[in-house]
C-alpha cells in the first residue's frame, strides 16, 4: 500500500501519495488544480508528494467532527480522518504546518458476534510482515496460504491471507457449516483490503476461532507413521469426513494439514479447518462421496510421502496405504448409519435398539420412518442421522458444560454414579431431582477438580484431565475390588503425575439420565 502525506491548514486537510523518491514539495506545481507549489511551500520541508495521483480535501471541520473530535487548530493531539476514499491518522507537526499519515489501514472488516474488532491489527501489511504483540505461537501444519495466530482475551484466533473472492467463499461455507456440523472451524471475521488487487493474496483474510487443546497432525507422528495411535487417528479422521458428508458438505481437499485433533476421553476428535474448496448441498451424490475419498487417499498418500522424507525414512517405510484404510472405515461407519433396517411387524422393539446403537456412537437421531413393504408383514426402518453430539447435548441440557461427545459420555455416566451414591430423599426419577442432582455434582464435584487441573496443568484441557481421572478411578477400584472415595481417587491421580486416559479400562454407563 503506497505511503500517504498530509496538508493541514487553517481550512483543509489534504491527502496524497508519498513515496520514498517522491518530488519535493516546492518542485511540484498544480495537482489536478487542487494543489499548488505556491501553497504547498509552506509544508514542512520533509513532506513529499508524488506529482501524479489521486488526492482527496475535506473541510479540517468536517474530519475532525468525523473523527469526534471538537473544531479546533491541529494541537498536536492526532485525531481520525475518514472520506470515502481513504482512511487516516494525523499527528500534528510545527502547529499546523503539516501532518503526516501514520496509520492508512482501512480494509472492510465482517466481525461475528462474541468476537473482538481486531481494528488493532497492522492490516496494511501483509500478516507474514506483523511485528504486533498480540502475535503469538501456535502449532500447525502445512498451508497454502499465509497463515499466523493472534491472542485476545476471547480466545486465540487464525488468520490466513488469501485472494477476496476465495477468502469469501471460505467465510460463507463455514458460516453455513457452522449450523449443520460441530466438526468445523468456527469463523470470526473476513478481510477485505479494498486497495489491495483483489486477485493477489493480500487482498483479504478469514479470521476463525482456534480450536482449543488441539494439535496439528505432526504430533501424532511417531517415526514413519502414527504408532499406537494410529487407529484412533483413522477412525477419527474417517469420522470426520461421514460428518462433513452428512451434512452435505464436499470438502474437495482432504489432508493431513487441513485437520486438527484433539482428545476426546478415550479416542481423538477430529476438526475440520479448511473450506476453501468445499461446495455444500442439501445431499451428496455416491459420486461426489466417492470423489472426495479419492482425493482424500492421494493427498494423505503424498502427506505420509513427505514425513517420512522429511523425518530420514525410505518411502517403502511410508504408511502410503492410510488412505485406502480411512475409506475401509469410512465405508462401515456409512453403512451403520445410513443402512435402512428391515423387521417383522412383532420385532418393533428393534427400532429402540437401533436408536440406542446410534446413540452410543455419539450421533443423534433426527427422524425415523416406519415404512410398510407391501404385503409382506414387514416393515422397513429408515433412520436420519444428526450430527455426533448426542451426548454432548445432553451434558449440556442438565450442566451447561460444554465438551467433546465422548468426554460427556464419561462425564455423563460419572453422573449417574454420584446420582446412584448419593440420592435425593424424593422420587429419584422425579425431573426435580435429577435437576438438583446434576447441579449437585457440578458445584462439588466437577468445578474443583477441573479448576485444580487446571492450576496444575494450564495448558491442557482440564475436561479432558477429569475424564483421565474417572478412567484411573475406575482402574484403581477394580484392582482393589471396592469403590473408592472420590477425593482420595483425585489426589491418588494427582500423586500418581495424572496419567492419561488408558483407552482398555472401560467405565461402565450405568443406567440412564432421560
Amino acid at each position: 500500500m503506497p505511503q500517504l502525506a498530509v496538508w493541514v491548514d487553517a481550512v483543509d486537510v489534504t491527502v496524497g501519495e508519498r513515496e520514498p523518491d517522491g518530488v519535493a514539495a516546492d518542485e511540484m506545481g498544480v495537482v489536478d488544480g487542487r494543489l499548488g507549489a505556491e501553497e504547498d511551500r509552506r509544508c514542512s520541508s520533509d513532506a513529499v508528494f508524488t506529482a501524479v495521483g489521486a488526492w482527496t480535501r475535506c473541510p479540517q471541520a468536517a474530519a475532525r467532527q468525523r473523527g469526534g473530535h471538537p473544531i479546533a487548530p491541529l494541537d498536536g493531539e492526532p485525531f481520525r480522518v475518514d472520506s470515502d476514499s481513504f482512511g487516516c491518522v494525523l499527528h500534528a507537526r510545527n502547529g499546523t504546518s503539516g501532518s503526516i499519515v501514520t496509520d492508512m489501514a482501512v480494509p472492510e472488516l465482517h466481525i461475528r458476534p462474541g468476537n473482538p474488532d481486531f481494528l488493532d491489527l497492522p492490516w496494511d501489511l501483509p500478516i507474514l510482515e506483523w511485528d504486533d504483540p498480540h502475535v503469538v505461537e501456535m502449532p500447525t501444519g502445512i498451508h497454502r496460504h499465509p497463515v499466523i495466530f493472534v491472542a485476545y482475551p476471547e480466545g486465540v484466533y487464525a488468520i490466513k491471507e488469501l485472494p477476496v473472492r476465495l477468502a469469501r467463499h471460505e467465510f460463507k461455507t463455514l458460516r453455513k457449516l457452522a449450523k449443520r456440523t460441530t466438526r468445523s472451524a468456527i469463523p470470526a471475521g473476513l478481510i477485505i483490503r479494498p486497495w489491495a488487487n483483489p486477485h493477489d493474496e493480500y487482498s483479504g483474510a478469514i479470521i476463525t476461532r482456534f480450536v482449543d487443546y488441539a494439535f496439528p497432525y505432526r504430533e501424532l507422528v511417531s517415526g514413519g507413521g502414527f504408532g499406537s495411535r494410529r487407529a484412533q487417528l483413522l477412525d477419527a479422521f474417517a469420522g470426520l469426513l461421514v460428518e462433513l458428508h452428512l451434512s452435505g458438505c464436499f470438502w474437495g481437499d482432504c489432508s493431513l494439514s487441513n485437520v486438527l485433533y484433539r482428545y476426546d476421553a478415550a479416542t481423538i476428535e477430529a476438526v475440520m479447518v479448511d473450506a476453501e474448496t468445499s461446495r455444500l448441498y442439501d445431499e451428496l451424490s455416491i459420486g461426489q462421496r466417492e470423489e472426495d475419498l479419492e482425493i482424500m487417499t492421494v493427498n494423505l498418500a503424498g502427506d505420509m510421502s513427505d514425513i517420512a522424507v522429511s523425518q530420514g525414512y525410505d518411502l517403502d517405510a511410508a504408511d502410503l496405504e492410510i488412505g485406502l484404510d480411512i475409506s475401509d472405515r469410512y465405508a462401515a461407519l456409512w453403512n451403520e448409519l445410513t443402512t435402512d433396517l428391515l423387521i417383522a411387524e412383532d420385532e418393533r422393539f428393534r427400532i429402540r435398539e437401533r436408536v440406542l446403537r446410534l446413540n452410543s456412537l455419539g450421533f443423534s437421531v433426527a427422524d425415523v420412518d416406519v415404512i410398510p413393504e407391501g404385503e409382506s408383514h414387514r416393515i422397513r426402518i429408515s433412520v436420519s442421522v444428526g450430527s455426533r453430539t448426542f451426548h454432548s447435548q445432553r451434558l449440556r441440557e442438565l450442566t451447561g458444560i460444554d465438551a467433546a461427545d465422548n468426554q460427556a459420555r464419561q462425564i455423563l455416566s460419572d453422573m449417574r454414579y454420584h446420582r446412584a451414591k448419593h440420592g435425593q430423599p424424593y422420587d429419584p426419577d422425579s425431573p426435580t431431582a435429577r435437576t438438583v442432582s446434576a447441579m449437585n455434582w457440578r458445584i462439588n464435584r466437577f468445578e474443583p477438580f477441573t479448576a485444580r487441573i487446571a492450576d496444575l496443568r494450564p495448558d491442557s484441557d482440564p475436561i479432558q484431565g477429569f475424564c483421565d481421572y474417572l478412567n484411573f478411578r475406575f482402574a484403581i477400584a477394580s484392582d482393589r475390588g471396592w469403590d473408592m472415595d472420590s477425593k482420595l481417587a483425585f489426589e491418588e491421580w494427582i500423586g500418581a503425575g495424572m496419567p492419561g486416559f488408558d483407552p482398555a479400562i472401560t467405565f461402565p454407563e450405568l443406567g440412564s439420565l432421560q
